[in-house]
């Protein structure tokens, strides 16, 4: 994998956006989008960048592998989805307050939905 596609399995993986990435290293969104997309070569400099907002370092971009990442899960006891062996307790916590938050916001968007049928 090379190593703009790792920057954006990353970058998703901590639910940033392109325009957030972009802000933080000071560049213009197309200008972030063509590290992803591995037209512009990346700096160690920016690599560090990076990777500290990422909340990881040089080394685990580097090393970031999706099938060993992905490939190593245990589905979660109470919902079945699968959870990385390799996630940290404090991003588990974080995974899984946000999926409690889009739970909700889905039954909301439901509620809401099924108020305007109603309506009209």
């Amino acid at each position: 994998m090379k190593i703009g596609n790792k920057i954006r399995k990353l970058r998703e993986l901590r639910n940033f956006t392109q325009e957030y990435m972009a802000a933080q290293l000071n560049l213009s969104q197309t200008a972030y989008c063509k590290i992803e997309k591995d037209e512009t070569k990346v700096s160690i400099v920016r690599l560090e960048q990076i990777a500290k907002i990422l909340s990881i370092s040089v080394k685990e971009i580097l090393s970031f592998d999706e099938q060993s990442f992905f490939g190593n899960m245990s589905p979660h006891p109470n919902t079945g989805h699968g959870i990385p062996h390799s996630v940290i307790p404090e991003e588990k916590k974080l995974y899984e307050s946000r999926i409690h938050q889009l739970k909700e916001e889905n039954k909301h968007l439901r509620d809401l939905i099924l108020y305007l049928q109603k309506g009209s």
